[in-house]
Parts: C-alpha cells; structure tokens; sequence
C-alpha cells in the first residue's frame, strides 16, 4: 500500500485567478516547505502575521497572492477553472480550517492532531492566529459524497467559534505557510462518519422587536460580523456563497434595527464595487444582496445582549435546534476537551 505522504497534489501560482497547476508535490514535500521555507518566504510569513495582529485583510490578502503557492488538497482539475465542473477525480483528502483562534495556535494544533486519528497532517497557518488539519478519508465520487464527510465532522466542531466551514467547499485554494512545529503520521485512520446539514434559515413568526438603544459598538459589531464574510470573496475566489451568507446576516440585522435598510444596501454595494472579484459581475452580484437582504429581513437577528433572557438560557431543545450539522452514521468517538465549551463526544 502506498503510504499517504507520498500522495500527490497539485500546486498554483499565488494568484488565485490562475488556475493552471505548475507542476504535483508530494504530501512529503509539503511537510517540508511548511517546516522550512525558504529566507525570503518567511519574511513574507512575518508581514503576514504582523496584518493579521492589525486585522488588515487587504495587505495579508496581497501577500498571500503575490509571494505564496496554493495548493487544491481534496481534488484534481483539469487547469481550465476552479468550479466543480473542471473536477477529474477527488484524492481521499479534506481540510479543516480554524481562524482567528483566542488560545494558543500550536496547542491547538497538538491536541486536534492527538484527539483526531485520521488526521494526517496539522499546522499552523501563515497569520499564527489559525491552525489547518489535512484529513484521511474515502476516496468519492462526488462533491455531494465529499460534502457528507465534512458534515459528518462538522456535526463534532461546529460549536467551536474558530471552526470555519469553508472547506466544505472542495476545490477552495490552500496556501503555503510556515510551521516549524507542524504534525503528520503515515498510517492515520480513514474518516468514515457521515453527516447531513440542517435548513439554516427559518422565517421568524410573531411580532419582530426592534431594538431602540442602538450604540455605535453596535453597529460596528453587526458590520465586523458581516464583513468577516463578505472579505472571503476575495480569500477565495469564489462569489455566490460568500455574498448570499453575507446578505442574509446584515438583513436580519437591519430588521431587527441595528442598520438601516439603506446603509446595509451601500455597505454590500460599496464592498461588491471595490472587490477584485466581485466587482467582476457587480450587478450580478448586487441583485443577489437586494434578494437575500429580503430574505433576512423575514428572520431578524439580535446580539446577545439584546436577546431575550429565555433564548441566552441554552437548553438541549435550544441546542439541537441550532446546530447545524447531523450525523448519518455516528461511530466516531473523540474529545477536544479544553478548547470547547462542551467535550466532544459521539
């Protein structure tokens, strides 16, 4: 049997527009430019920390574009695109993704990598504030098989605030950093355990209360939230998803009354005009956030301190009414103890 680090994965120019792989690295050969990079990769590394520490996405976006390879771990294209429809095969890979951790990033990457058996490689991402896991699991045959084994691990991550779920998304660009520290194994075990998604998004029924002491924190908080979202466009080269979550969160602030219906339309309009990507098919793109502004204007949202006393009082009925992730077939079992409000236990 093949060992899994001599797996072979195509690697990018930084540009993520340009989608013609350059050449194939090893998972082995991985492991060894994450270790050690090259001199000047790692100045790069460190400019890239220091734009994350200053939360400026757009210089740690140019860095990462400009200076670093990415890498497509779960699938193989055809060089014509990055979209679903230029997939020739899937390589038994998936990736997990936690950003903007409050705890240590490299204890977190050594008890994900010791909790997680099927982990086959763990590290610490280029901003130091996040930790990506390269997971075994079956080879499939879609990217609705493939879909069902990340929701099958999501169901057990998903109440982690640092738990991204990106990477649902199979063909979604990785690139190159910089862990002296980073984790593999040769023989992990293959992630078997299937899972399912909830529908999200529920019209809310009753009388919406709008809330009438609206701060300035407030608001910040509300656009913070939703640009955390929007900015993905760009990370990663991909539109639909990232503006349709993004309109749907600021509508169902603006019902609730943290922003008005039009400064919610100029913050998602001025954001679509001023992104590379987005503003490639801006109108597209603007009726998409008219329509699902709409839509979350039906379900309004509220931060926590507003919400009612009863909704901060989590229940079990409460719990499982707002995961968002179910298993198929929970056979799974382990526990990341100290870095979640609950074990995680299957």
């Amino acid at each position: 049997m093949e060992n899994i680090l001599d797996t072979k994965i195509d690697y990018y120019p930084g540009k993520i527009w340009k989608c013609t792989p350059l050449g194939k690295v090893t998972l082995r050969q991985f492991v060894s430019s994450v270790k050690n990079p090259k001199p000047k990769i790692k100045t790069v590394f460190n400019k890239i920390a220091e734009a994350e520490q200053k939360e400026d996405w757009e210089t740690k976006g140019k860095l990462k574009q400009e200076n670093l390879f990415y890498f497509t771990f779960c699938v193989n294209l055809d060089g014509k695109g990055r979209s679903y429809s230029n997939i020739k095969g899937f390589t038994g890979l998936m990736i997990l993704d936690f950003d903007h951790l409050t705890t240590n990033a490299e204890s977190f990457r050594d008890k994900l990598f010791e909790s997680l058996k099927s982990v086959v490689i763990c590290y610490v991402s280029a901003s130091k504030k996040g930790v990506k896991a390269i997971i075994k699991i079956p080879i499939v045959n879609s990217t609705d098989e493939f879909k069902e084994y990340f929701y099958g691990i999501a169901s057990k991550l998903e109440h982690m605030k640092s738990f991204d779920p990106a990477p649902q998304n199979c063909v979604l660009p990785n690139f190159l950093s910089w862990d002296e520290g980073i984790r593999w194994r040769e023989n992990p075990e293959t992630w078997t355990t299937r899972g399912g998604k909830y529908d999200e998004f529920e019209e809310f029924e009753g009388e919406i209360e709008e809330i009438d002491n609206v701060t300035s924190e407030d608001k910040k908080e509300v656009l913070k939230r939703v640009y955390n979202i929007i900015k993905k466009a760009d990370e990663e080269n991909i539109g639909h998803p990232n503006c349709l979550s993004a309109s749907l969160l600021i509508g169902g602030y603006t019902s609730s009354g943290y922003i008005t219906y039009d400064e919610a339309k100029n913050y998602m309009f001025k954001w679509i005009d001023e992104s590379n990507y987005l503003s490639q098919k801006a109108n597209t793109y603007k009726k998409t956030t008219l329509t699902m502004m709409n839509k979350g204007m039906k379900a309004p949202l509220y931060l926590n301190k507003h919400k009612p006393k009863q909704e901060q009082t989590e229940t079990k009925e409460t719990k499982k009414r707002d995961k968002k992730y179910y298993l198929l077939c929970p056979k799974q079992k382990f526990e990341i103890k100290k870095y979640t409000q609950l074990d995680i236990n299957c």
